[in-house]
Order: C-alpha cells, then structure tokens, then sequence
C-alpha cells in the first residue's frame, strides 16, 4: 500500500498544533503562573515575620530570662537537698532508718519476710562499693517470699522513695513446690 502524502495545509494545522501544545505545556509546567508564586513568598515572608515578632515580644518581656534564672534557682535548690542527703546518708541512723523503711514497704506490699542480714566484711563490701560516692554505703540482703504483683509493688516503691536506695542484685524464683515468688535482693543504702 502506497504512503499517502500530506496536503500543504494540514502539513501546517499539525504544525500550528504542535506548537500551541508545546506552548502550552511549557507555560502550565515550566514557567509557573506569577501570581501563585508571589502568593507563595508572600505566605512565607508573613510566617517569617509572624515568627520575629513573637521573638521580639519574648525579648521585650524577658520571658526567656526569668526562665533560665527560675531554672538555675531550681537546680541550686536540688543540689543543696542532694548535699544534705548525702550528708544524712553518711550518717549510720539514718542508714538504719532507711533499713527500716524497706522492711516495712515489703510488709506493705504484702510480702513475707524469709531473712533481712546486713552483709559484713570488708572483702564482700569492697566488691560491690564503688569509688566515686562521697559517703560509705551498707548493703543488706532481703528474702522476700509473696505474688509476683506485690514484689513488683514493692520495687516500684523502692524506686518511687525520695532517698538513695539502690536495688545492687535482684534474683526471682518460682519453685514449683510453692505457689508464690521467692526473690532474693541485694539492697545498697
């Protein structure tokens, strides 16, 4: 079959056609309209400058200032209440105290007491004190005996306590001859 020939006029209608869909993409998607772009900058310059006068309001005010001044108020504040723990913690009725408390937050949270022992010697409590702490720690053992969410209660109260009790070694059996939890813990105060 013979290629048939196109007419001059319709040579120059896909021409034109071309051209006007050329034209047209080309203005749609490369040279974008001016108008949504100065709306664009515009939306943005107003957010800017939203922004710098809200800063320059907080430093009018001083706002930001009296935060930080309030803020090292507070941490002046902790640190002299962690000096006057340490400085009672350094002190051995208040380590007894504090052995007591632990003893009476387990019977709270309704735990049987199996043993409470102070460990001694110096090799023992050598090994688990570390260097860095400006006062000499004690170290009790405590076994407990109870329901898994009573010993839960009560690690939760020993981590909830204001003062400086830290769980060193925590060990939790479930024997199958008995029906509750044994847990075995080292307690550092």
């Amino acid at each position: 079959m013979a290629a048939r020939q196109f007419t001059r006029m319709e040579q120059v209608g896909i021409l034109v056609a071309v051209v006007v869909i050329a034209t047209f993409g080309y203005l749609k998607f490369i040279n974008a309209d001016p108008g949504r772009k100065l709306k664009r900058v515009k939306r943005k310059y107003a957010k800017i400058a939203a922004e710098v006068d809200k800063l320059k309001e907080e430093d009018r005010s001083g706002s930001v200032k009296r935060e930080i001044r309030r803020l090292r108020k507070r941490i002046a504040k902790a640190e002299s209440k962690l000096e006057e723990t340490e400085i009672l913690l350094a002190q051995r009725e208040e380590k007894d105290r504090l052995a007591n408390t632990v003893v009476r937050m387990a019977t709270e949270s309704r735990l049987l007491i199996k043993t409470f022992s102070e460990v001694t010697g110096s090799s023992d409590v050598k090994a688990l004190s570390s260097k860095n702490t400006p006062y000499e720690h004690r170290y009790f053992n405590l076994e407990l005996k109870g329901p898994f969410q009573s010993l839960r209660q009560f690690l939760d109260k020993i981590d909830d306590f204001p003062k400086l009790i830290a769980v060193r070694k925590l060990d939790i059996q479930k024997l199958e001859s008995e029906a509750y939890m044994r847990a075995d813990l080292l307690i550092g105060i």
